[in-house]
């Protein structure tokens, strides 16, 4: 249960403070950080993480500066601000981590953020050479993640065939985590037909899997991918809810990119979901600026073809409500970026 799991902390805390144990109290802060971030609380590992490195520079009594546990928080902190859009700071901070621990084992650490950095902005930029290679590198760190992360590259990549041999593989193994099999099984729901009873039935099971492991932000994350597919399976009020169910968790936790994928979703289902013509024109008009922000996320992480996503949704949608000016006007955003940012067609409109 979390709650044991922090009040064991808590008392660890305390004893360890009353003691001047301070490489203990610097690891238990690591600790923390690192299940909030299991569970799904991205602000809350953060926050943890940026508190410890904040610590180490008042502790008089014990340099911690180069201990196991500030590696660790600086390479959870690297992938938290890659997942918000802040590169830079992302890689400044992965400078300092590799500077600070060049040598094995705590090199590990930051290697695998790297990699994980290096996978999440080729996927977003469709560069399928350069993300398999960091699999290949993260393969060689942590196994079952590396072929997690080549199979979340092959479904991107629309491989789906050898993504679901590679998948089923992972599902036989033996000391698969909670977390990967969720992720496996919503990657496996995603490569099969969208319209299909084996999709739902796959998401089902990530669902109660992680709902039984109180993985929030993951559950979150599944109730997303089956809004998807119950709006093109045309069950409008069911991907509703399911989109409003995990709205709220995924805009305070989520990166950027998954709160920009969040709200084309539920534009999508408001709109989708209105009684009348006029109805919907409403809804969509009103639904611009959230839209617009979301273009900008996606530019941020230069993830064009959702970019393009959006203004094919807006120029097919307007010219279905007979609205030709605003039709013409997403219509020629679309060209114009379209012109500036080239990305095959086979990689538009996709779940992933």
């Amino acid at each position: 249960m979390p709650l044991d799991l922090f009040e064991l902390l808590l008392k660890s805390d305390e004893l360890n403070s009353k003691n001047y144990i301070l490489e203990h109290v610097s690891d238990s802060l690591a600790l923390r950080s690192a299940l909030w971030c299991l569970y799904g609380r991205y602000e809350m590992s953060a926050m943890y993480a940026q508190l410890l490195l904040n610590l180490k520079k008042t502790w008089v009594f014990g340099d911690v500066s180069n201990s196991e546990s500030v590696c660790k928080v600086l390479s959870s902190l690297a992938l938290w601000l890659n997942i918000q859009g802040e590169h830079h700071l992302s890689a400044v901070v992965l400078h300092n981590a590799r500077k600070r621990f060049p040598r094995y084992p705590h090199a590990a650490q930051w290697m695998i953020s790297e990699c994980h950095i290096k996978i999440q902005q080729c996927i977003y930029r469709c560069r399928w050479q350069e993300a398999l290679k960091a699999c290949c590198q993260l393969y060689l760190l942590d196994k079952n993640d590396g072929n997690l992360q080549r199979a979340t590259v092959l479904v991107a990549k629309r491989y789906f065939n050898v993504a679901r041999r590679l998948l089923h593989k992972l599902l036989e193994t033996s000391n698969l985590d909670i977390l990967t099999n969720v992720r496996v099984l919503v990657l496996k729901a995603i490569s099969v037909d969208c319209m299909s009873s084996q999709t739902i039935e796959l998401l089902m099971r990530a669902s109660v899997l992680a709902a039984s492991a109180y993985l929030e932000y993951e559950h979150a994350m599944v109730d997303m991918v089956l809004a998807q597919v119950l709006l093109r399976m045309g069950l409008i009020q069911k991907a509703f809810q399911a989109i409003k169910n995990c709205m709220e968790i995924i805009c305070i936790n989520g990166g950027i990119y998954d709160r920009a994928k969040t709200d084309f979703i539920f534009v999508k289902c408001l709109v989708a979901a209105a009684d009348s013509k006029g109805m919907k024109i409403i809804g969509l008009l009103k639904s611009i600026p959230m839209l617009e922000n979301a273009i900008e996320q996606f530019k941020k992480l230069e993830a064009h073809a959702k970019v393009l996503d959006i203004y094919v949704y807006l120029a097919k949608t307007f010219d279905e409500l007979k609205e030709r000016e605003e039709r013409n006007k997403y219509a020629c955003k679309f060209k114009q970026y379209f012109k500036s940012h080239p990305v095959a067609r086979e990689y538009l409109g996709m779940i992933f």
